[in-house]
């Protein structure tokens, strides 16, 4: 009788340990999936950030999201980061992982140094054209500006008696630029023939207003009211005011423009650069209506 009990109760106990063991399954531990990445190669600044750089690989599938994002333009300095985070497909058998890299940005020198020295402009429209010479002073500011057509010739000139004034005169005309504390200018008085005062302001990218609903994407205007832009995001701009000496305008845009698009009204721009990287030629088509050529040389 004794083994009876004893055979049962160990039979009990097998069976209650069998049903524990089932009601506690073992949780599979996920794996750290593998991100490959490496520094990329220096870039100079404004040179927007692209999958040449965000360019991250994993062994298993899933989704990249890059810090900073793609499109980004990176002041200039050196080792900075950039990160990527990894959500695997399979969030079950993966985690999530992030890397970070960094990159070097270094000076463009085609920024605010390429100085123009003529710019020649021609037209399909007409029979003619029009030669445009800038001089400097040792800091880059124009001084000088000639213009000739071959058949009249006309000039103004830049003084710049303190950090905040710029005076333009032309024959018998003076404007006067009031500047600010970031060297734009914020006001204009006209005195000669006529006299009149303006006032410019700025948006909060250092572009001068207009009054218009402006959109401003890394840089560069892409709408203004009723007209859009689009550039080439591999090219810095060499052809703005600034390379012409006259940045207290304000900004320009970074890239170089490659179409202008306003309802029916369609500008395409193409272009071809000198051995420095520089525009030498900018073509604009006017839907084939008219060509207007501009070709530029610089100062060195």
């Amino acid at each position: 009788m004794k083994k009876a009990i004893l055979f049962t109760f160990l039979a009990m106990l097998t069976i209650a340990s069998f049903n524990s063991c089932t009601k506690d399954p073992i949780t599979p531990t996920k794996k750290d999936p593998v991100i490959t990445w490496t520094n990329p190669v220096d870039i100079t600044n404004g040179t927007l950030l692209s999958a040449t750089q965000l360019n991250a690989t994993a062994d298993v599938p899933g989704t990249f999201v890059y810090t900073p994002a793609l499109g980004t333009n990176l002041s200039e300095g050196a080792n900075q980061n950039l990160k990527v985070d990894f959500t695997p497909s399979d969030a079950t058998s993966y985690n999530t992982a992030s890397k970070t890299v960094s990159i070097n940005v270094t000076k463009n020198e085609l920024l605010g140094i390429a100085k123009i020295k003529t710019v020649t402009y021609t037209t399909t429209e007409y029979v003619g054209y029009e030669v445009d010479t800038y001089q400097y002073d040792t800091q880059g500011r124009v001084t000088r500006v000639d213009f000739t057509d071959g058949v009249e010739n006309d000039f103004e000139t830049f003084e710049y008696p303190n950090s905040t004034t710029v005076i333009e005169k032309w024959g018998s005309d003076a404007y006067t630029y009031t500047l600010n504390a970031t060297g734009q200018a914020i006001q204009y008085v006209e005195s000669g023939s006529s006299t009149n005062t303006y006032y410019y302001t700025y948006d909060s990218d250092g572009f001068m207003s207009n009054g218009n609903f402006r959109v401003v994407v890394n840089g560069n205007i892409v709408s203004d009211g009723g007209t859009t832009y689009e550039y080439d995001l591999t090219k810095i701009n060499t052809i703005g005011d600034k390379n012409m000496g006259l940045g207290f305008y304000g900004n320009d845009d970074k890239n170089l423009i490659t179409k202008e698009t306003n309802g029916a009204y369609i500008v395409t721009y193409t272009y071809e650069f000198d051995a420095k990287g520089r525009v030498s030629k900018q073509t604009a088509d006017y839907s084939g209506l008219n060509t207007d050529y501009l070709v530029f040389t610089y100062t060195d």
